[in-house]
C-alpha cells in the first residue's frame, strides 16, 4: 500500500499553515479513521457518488469524503465507475465502488481461426 504524501493533501496555492496540517495529519488515528469511515459508508452505498455519500454522513465536512475516498482509490482499496447523474447536484459524477477496478478482459486468441474477411469468395 502506497503512503499517502503530505504534499498531496494540500494544493499548490494553499497556505502554508494547510501544508504544515497536512504534513502533521498524515499517518495519524484520525486519518486513518477518517478513511476507514468513509470506506464503511461506501461499503453500505456502493455505487454512490461522493456528494451522495456526503449527503449520507454526519461525520463529514464538505469536501473531506471525496479526499478520503479519492486516498482509498489511490490505495486500490476502492475504484471509480461509470458517470451518471448524481441525485444531489443534478450534474453528472463518477460513481465510486469498493474494492480494486475490475481487470480488462483478456484479448481473444484467434490464432488458427479465419477472419471473416479474408479470403472471401467474390459472388
Amino acid at each position: 500500500m502506497r503512503v499517502k504524501k503530505a504534499s498531496h493533501l494540500s494544493r499548490r496555492g494553499d497556505p502554508v499553515t494547510s501544508k504544515m496540517a497536512a504534513a502533521a495529519m498524515v499517518g495519524t488515528p484520525t486519518y486513518e479513521s477518517m478513511k476507514l469511515l468513509a470506506l464503511r459508508l461506501l461499503e453500505k452505498n456502493d455505487g454512490a457518488t461522493t456528494k451522495e455519500l456526503e449527503a449520507l454522513s454526519e461525520t463529514f465536512d464538505d469536501g473531506q469524503i471525496r479526499k478520503r475516498i479519492c486516498d482509498l482509490v489511490d490505495e486500490n482499496r476502492v475504484h471509480n465507475g461509470e458517470k451518471r447523474k448524481c441525485a444531489i447536484t443534478g450534474r453528472p459524477a463518477l460513481t465510486r465502488w469498493v474494492g480494486p477496478a475490475p481487470s480488462p478482459p483478456a484479448p481473444i486468441d484467434n490464432q488458427g481461426q479465419q477472419s471473416l474477411f479474408e479470403n472471401r469468395e467474390q459472388d
